[in-house]
């Protein structure tokens, strides 16, 4: 192949195959709580509250909100596509 008189529309789109790539990782990828806390902007305990029903505080539950898998007994992550689809809703809002 002549690389001098090659197309570059002919080539291969890499941006096209590392964004698949990317959005099968999103499917896969978990989040911890300081990831959460960095991305949202938000407290621990203000994002344990979204995802946990308390009487005194029904404000703060968020019913959207994704609930985290556990990952260990003391260890809990979300998946990064159920963030997004989150966050998505609260810009529709």
């Amino acid at each position: 192949m002549n690389i001098k008189n090659t197309n570059p529309d002919s080539l291969p789109n890499n941006k096209s195959s590392s964004y698949d790539i990317e959005s099968a990782l999103d499917h896969i990828r978990l989040l911890r709580i300081k990831d959460l806390t960095c991305l949202l902007g938000m407290s621990t305990s203000t994002i344990y509250k979204k995802f946990t029903r308390y009487d005194n505080m029904p404000q703060t539950y968020d019913p959207d909100f994704p609930k985290p898998i556990r990952l260990g007994n003391r260890s809990i992550a979300w998946r990064a596509i159920d963030i997004n689809k989150w966050l998505e809703l609260q810009l529709t809002k």
